[in-house]
């Protein structure tokens, strides 16, 4: 990719999914047509042993945005951000989907800032109980993510488990939706993690999702810390957590070099 390309003409799209009359619509905002900055933060959990599992976060800022869409924002309204480069459409790419946990406002007389922060998934999540009983005896748990799914407001990718356990004698789950991903991936020997309200399951000795091939013209700086390397980049909408990075830096008397495949454990896309 063409180095120049890539440093003009950013672009983000913030797409919201309305409720009008028990029907759903979508209504987008991006750059455009309206001043638009956002953060999102993505993390993984491959380090923890109790199977936690995080809920990623988004912030977006609108500068002064219409009083009829701000009355659109509604707690729990989802919404997805896409993001790029205008001269390059391969550059732009889905980085987030969530729902709106909070909207706040505040202006200085001139210019109005309406602040919006997301979560991947907050009370469906976190909150609401389950009870899960199976009573037929041999059954998979592959088959009961099958019937969570099938209620559940979060989509489900097919499980790559590590042991697709079967129950013997059935089994029941009883808590919110978070508890009881967190008790399958245990028993199944499983990594599950949230991406772009999907729940992922990856068998624990494997969790890698795919590979990215790093663009090295996009890179500006290496740093070395405790638990690996810092990469700091022009904005790439492939980065994300569970993938693997290979990469084939050179580097210059300011910045490391860097050879090989290593794991993303953590991005941040500042817009």
């Amino acid at each position: 990719m063409n180095k120049n390309k890539c440093l003009f003409n950013r672009y983000i799209k913030v797409i919201f999914t309305f409720r009008n009359k028990n029907e759903d619509y979508d209504f987008s905002l991006d750059t455009s047509f309206i001043d638009i900055e956002a953060t999102v933060s993505l993390d993984t959990n491959l380090e923890k042993e109790d199977h936690s599992i995080y809920s990623n976060k988004a912030n977006i800022t609108f500068y002064n945005l219409p009083l009829k869409i701000k009355n659109e924002l509604i707690e729990d309204t989802p919404l997805t951000i896409i993001a790029g480069y205008l001269d390059s459409e391969e550059s732009q790419g889905i980085i987030y989907k969530g729902i709106i946990e909070n909207v706040t406002e505040n202006s200085d007389g001139t210019t109005t800032k309406t602040q919006i922060q997301c979560s991947e998934a907050n009370d469906e999540f976190q909150k609401i109980k389950y009870i899960i009983s199976v009573n037929k005896p041999n059954i998979k748990a592959s088959e009961i993510i099958k019937s969570i799914s099938e209620n559940s407001k979060l989509e489900f990718e097919e499980p790559q488990f590590g042991n697709d356990i079967i129950y013997t004698r059935g089994r029941t789950y009883n808590g919110t939706l978070k508890q009881v991903i967190q008790s399958i991936a245990k028993d199944t020997d499983s990594h599950a993690f949230l991406s772009k309200r999907r729940i992922v399951f990856l068998a624990k000795e494997n969790p890698v999702m795919d590979e990215i091939i790093s663009d090295i013209e996009k890179i500006k700086s290496i740093s070395e810390i405790d638990s690996g390397y810092t990469i700091d980049s022009i904005f790439d909408h492939r980065m994300e957590p569970n993938y693997k990075l290979s990469i084939k830096y050179d580097g210059d008397r300011f910045t490391k070099k860097l050879e090989g495949t290593y794991l993303i454990t953590k991005v941040e896309h500042i817009l």
